[in-house]
């Protein structure tokens, strides 16, 4: 008896190690000359487009985090009790930034969703690092990839409020966005 609890207890800690080291992760490095910065009726917003690696085709997807840094700044010293919100939403059709009719400097803005998968408050200050979960839009381009045109990071409380301005750096790296696709082997 005790020679068969031996063996399922080295049987069971097989199974832990053999799903541990199924258990995978890419990155994507996004450069700052593959953001696209336009100016909208909200502020400033950023459109990144995010390619999925191929290795996580036909793998189960546990978790994609988007990571990236932003400086956040009052429009006022009245406004400066009020807290800037960022979001990060899908693009819902093909975008080209182009100019629109509004004041110069402005762009047509891209369309996105009206409910926000992922936002949060951002104190006043210089370099928030900012991690959200965008597995739920990853899901969404994998089971339909012509639906994939890239998200938007921006501001959800609009000029008024405050402004928010991507890093053109994470901390200690060399580029402003980072996905991380967290996703275990078939």
């Amino acid at each position: 008896m005790k020679h068969i609890i031996i063996q399922l207890m080295i049987a069971g800690v097989f199974l832990v190690l053999a799903g541990a080291a199924a258990a995978k992760s890419a990155v994507v490095s996004i450069p700052m000359n593959s953001v696209n910065a336009s100016t909208g009726e909200r502020g400033t917003f950023y459109v990144l487009d995010i390619s999925i690696p191929e290795d996580i085709t036909g793998n189960r997807l546990e978790m994609v985090v988007l990571e990236f840094a932003v400086d956040a700044i009052a429009s006022s010293e009245a406004d400066s009790l009020e807290t800037p919100v960022v979001g990060v939403y899908p693009v819902t059709s093909e975008f080209v930034a182009r100019r629109g009719d509004g004041p110069v400097g402005t762009v047509e803005v891209p369309e996105i969703e009206e409910i926000v998968p992922s936002s949060r408050p951002v104190a006043l200050g210089e370099n928030h690092v900012l991690r959200m979960d965008i597995t739920a839009i990853v899901t969404g381009w994998m089971s339909e990839p012509s639906s994939n045109h890239g998200l938007v990071i921006g501001t959800l409380t609009g000029p008024e409020v405050g402004g928010v301005s991507l890093n053109e750096a994470l901390p200690g790296g060399d580029v402003p966005v980072r996905v991380t696709f967290f996703y275990r082997t078939q």
